[in-house]
């Protein structure tokens, strides 16, 4: 997903994102979660910025339940810690807001918003995070070879955060996936700040 191309812009919000890759495309129905569209704001290069209540995109599914590695990349800038709790990027195949047993995701990984990561099936033991300050533009990404016991690692700006011990096993359960939530359904976890661009691989 990328800010400066495929975007439709519905009455001044974003309703489409278009999924670059082909596997389905971001949207949101409900006027009021639109997120809006910030010209100029990485570079000269636009993102999409979200008010941290409750703007979110919903996602199909982006890969199979029996997929055993993935990669997740985003290059955002959170604006503020005012919003929800846990703010979230990315948050994919997750079982609702529980982020236990199944998914992953580029989110903070404290209740305050000041520490980002990317986590595996468990936030609270699968996870690895760096600091954050507000107002600075950061490239988050984590890897994950699910093949093998391996470690889930996190990167800021490529530079490696740390890893996590981690066991074998597959990436997703089959749960939905959000751009700027971690539980869209009810609006939960809101990313409060800007997004220029979303990429997820399954390998």
């Amino acid at each position: 997903f990328d800010a400066g191309s495929g975007v439709t812009v519905t009455s001044g919000a974003v309703s489409t994102w278009t999924d670059r890759a082909g596997v389905g495309n971001a949207t949101q129905a409900t006027t009021n979660k639109r997120p809006v569209v910030t010209a100029n704001s990485f570079n000269y290069n636009d993102a999409i910025t979200f008010d941290g209540a409750n703007d979110n995109f919903d996602l199909a599914d982006r890969m199979a339940t029996t997929v055993t590695g993935v990669s997740a990349y985003a290059v955002a800038r959170q604006t503020a810690a005012t919003g929800d709790s846990w703010g979230s990027v990315l948050n994919a195949q997750a079982n609702g807001a529980t982020w236990q047993g199944g998914g992953f995701g580029l989110v903070a990984l404290n209740g305050g918003n000041t520490a980002h990561g990317f986590y595996v099936r468990d936030y609270d033991t699968k996870g690895v995070s760096f600091p954050v300050s507000n107002g600075n533009a950061f490239l988050e990404s984590g890897v994950w070879n699910g093949t093998s016991a391996n470690n889930v690692q996190t990167f800021k700006n490529g530079v490696s955060a740390g890893t996590a011990a981690y066991a074998p096993g597959n990436v997703g359960d089959a749960g939905s996936t959000w751009i700027g939530a971690g539980d869209g359904a009810n609006s939960n976890y809101s990313f409060y700040g800007d997004i220029a661009e979303v990429i997820i691989f399954n390998t």
